[in-house]
Formats: structure tokens, sequence, C-alpha cells
């Protein structure tokens, strides 16, 4: 974690829950300033309506719009 930019990398197992969006990927960089997360690595994204899989997805947090 980098607090002075407040960012965030990770690898491995990374997992997002929002609401009813759960999203997996091997890597994931997060901008908490503007709450944007790039992910990739067999990146697959689901909800109570759908399933995306993709090898790369930019999701914005605050509009919950990828």
């Amino acid at each position: 974690m980098n607090e002075e930019n407040n960012s965030l990398e990770a690898d491995g197992n990374v997992i997002i829950r929002q609401d009813t969006v759960e999203i997996f990927s091997d890597h994931l960089y997060y901008d908490g300033k503007n709450r944007k997360a790039l992910l990739n690595g067999n990146v697959k994204m689901t909800d109570s309506k759908m399933e995306l899989k993709t090898l790369a997805l930019d999701y914005d947090l605050n509009t919950k719009i990828a």
C-alpha cells in the first residue's frame, strides 16, 4: 500500500465485492483517491444477472461501471 498517493497493488486471489457485484482477478491496481480499480489476469465479474470473463477490466467503484 502506498499511503502517499492512496493506492494499492495486489497479486494473487484478488476479490472485490460491492453490493451484488463480485470481481475476481490475478492482479489489481487500486487508485483510492479516485476509487478506480484496474484488474488483469483471469478477470471474472459477476452479479445476479450476468457473468463476464476477460483479460483486463477497469472498474469505477463510485459509478459501479466497468
